[in-house]
């Protein structure tokens, strides 16, 4: 199926790209786990328009030292000690925080839980201001960083950012593997390597066209283990399951 954009109309409101993108992390998870070798497993980490939880306890006066009653053993009561109470000085100053957009998925090992590749599915929240793009490829580098193999994919139409471009000028990558200044639309693939004792990363990258067909990705396990992301057949399972035709 050829790729819609589901950031504007008339896609925007029979498919947005929130229903997109949580129903094409279970496509993609179902069909690596269908592909795993042994030792491994792939699970979605989906967090859209969402933030953390605040702690109000303490501002409705659950204090855990009102709390503290035992049976004094002769049918009275005794009060038991309150701990002590640390007041911290005040803070130095607060700042508004947005939480950003998550839809990836991961693969894990089985013996210890340990993360060894990453797909994530760009929003345009982690592209609408600098602080975002800065985190977002900040998260992709310490990825790298690990040893963490990864795939980005970037549908969103209505912004214009490219974080492979990015990615590649922070890792210090030749020219060729950027794509040119005007493509916003794009899959890309990295591999962290060893080869000859010296760390290396290795680059995939194709442009993405509305109404064309989407390319398979490369995802490496370990060593030369690659699992294929197959983006076409997973996205078009997306778009049936939700009856877009």
């Amino acid at each position: 199926m050829p790729l819609r954009d589901h950031f504007r109309p008339p896609i925007l409101g029979r498919l947005p790209w929130r229903s997109l993108h949580s129903g094409w992390c279970s496509e993609i998870t179902k069909r690596l786990n269908r592909q795993m070798p042994p030792g491994y497993y792939a699970l979605e980490n989906l967090s859209i328009d969402g933030g953390f939880e605040i702690d109000i306890g303490a501002a409705e006066g659950d204090s855990p030292g009102g709390r503290g009653r035992r049976d004094g053993g002769d049918g009275g009561t005794a009060v038991a000690a309150a701990p002590a109470v640390y007041t911290p000085p005040a803070c130095l100053g607060s700042c508004a925080y947005v939480a950003p957009d998550l839809a990836e998925i991961r693969v894990f090992t089985t013996d210890d839980n340990k993360v060894v590749a990453a797909i994530e599915l760009i929003s345009p929240r982690n592209q609408d201001r600098p602080e975002s793009r800065d985190d977002f490829v900040s998260k992709c580098l310490n990825y790298l960083a690990s040893g963490v193999s990864l795939v980005i994919v970037d549908v969103v139409t209505t912004r214009r950012t490219n974080f492979h471009n990015a990615l590649a000028e922070a890792l210090r990558g030749p020219a060729e593997v950027e794509l040119p200044d005007d493509e916003y639309l794009y899959a890309a693939a990295y591999r962290p390597t060893g080869e000859s004792g010296k760390p290396r990363i290795e680059f995939w990258a194709n442009p993405l066209r509305i109404g064309e067909p989407l390319p398979t990705m490369p995802l490496r396990l370990v060593g030369n283990t690659f699992l294929p992301v197959e983006l076409e057949a997973t996205y078009t399972l997306t778009c049936e399951d939700r009856l877009l035709g």
